[in-house]
């Protein structure tokens, strides 16, 4: 599945989750309808199965990494915002209640039945979940629904990561960036002093058993993809100098270039448009007359 994600082939993704895994926390009739409209896409030859196993394959329970790539895959197919917004609301239905307050569906209608199945911790959704839709409200620029899948996170008890304030603080550097000022700041009390903080970049969200187990005292803390994004949407919103002395921040915290090909590649996007703000005033200053 993870093979076939990473070359956008949506559709082989959920035709393998079908056929391998029991269909929980998505629709099936959904995933069924988004094969049927994507184009004809063929399984790799080195890939498929040869002969048929001894005991069939689906049934399978699905993990949260699983159903991970399985949403992930299903919010490919949202054109816009709206049906982006269509689909969390069903995120959202197939694992809570009404108010929001248990990972568990919806109790049944039927009068006869009382019993409330409760998902596993290695299916229930995590921040790793959430996080495709907060990476996909912000490709639509949506910054009022990332804030509400944000809030819908913590009422659920999903405490939010690393990467997901990651997606906060960088679309708050392009409309606020005293918000994501104070973002980082709260961020930045969980680094230990003495060491560099490329050394926190791989920080763990989730085991085999299921999401991570952390303490009450647990702070996401910033990576540099977290001053990449910052950054990033300071040059987005034209704030070239406040962009720059971002750029000085975090030298002085001991980032430099060449660390990560990701913050050199739009460090170098801000000294283009410094330079060519520069050129543009020089070419429209009047000739002072001597």
């Amino acid at each position: 599945m993870k093979f076939y994600q990473e070359r956008h082939q949506h559709a082989l993704v959920l035709q393998l989750f079908l056929d391998h895994f029991m269909c929980v926390g998505a629709s099936k009739r959904q995933i069924a309808d988004y094969i049927r409209s994507a184009p004809s896409q063929t399984f790799n030859p080195l890939l498929t199965r040869v002969g048929q196993p001894a005991r069939p394959l689906q049934g399978r329970w699905p993990t949260s990494h699983v159903l991970t790539i399985v949403w992930s895959s299903v919010t490919a197919f949202a054109a816009n915002k709206r049906e982006l917004a269509f689909l969390y609301a069903k995120f959202l239905s197939y694992w809570y209640d009404d108010d929001g307050t248990s990972p568990t569906p919806a109790a049944s209608s039927q009068p006869w039945s009382n019993f409330r199945f409760r998902h596993p911790p290695a299916t229930a959704p995590d921040s790793v979940m959430f996080h495709i839709f907060l990476t996909g409200f912000k490709k639509f620029n949506d910054l009022e629904a990332v804030l509400q899948v944000l809030h819908d996170m913590t009422i659920r008890g999903v405490r939010p990561d690393t990467h997901n304030w990651t997606v906060v603080a960088g679309m708050f550097a392009k409309d606020d960036p005293t918000r994501a000022e104070k973002i980082l700041f709260e961020m930045e009390k969980g680094l230990e002093e003495g060491k560099a903080l490329d050394e926190h970049q791989h920080e763990p969200t989730r085991s085999r058993t299921g999401p991570a187990q952390r303490s009450s005292s647990w702070v996401p803390i910033p990576t540099i993809v977290t001053y990449t994004a910052i950054l990033r949407g300071l040059i987005e919103s034209h704030r070239l100098g406040d962009a720059r002395k971002f750029v000085e921040k975090i030298e002085a915290i001991g980032v430099k270039p060449g660390m990560d090909a990701r913050l050199d590649h739009v460090v170098e996007i801000l000294w283009q448009r410094q330079r060519r703000a520069t050129a543009q005033y020089v070419a429209t200053s009047p000739v002072p007359v001597r």
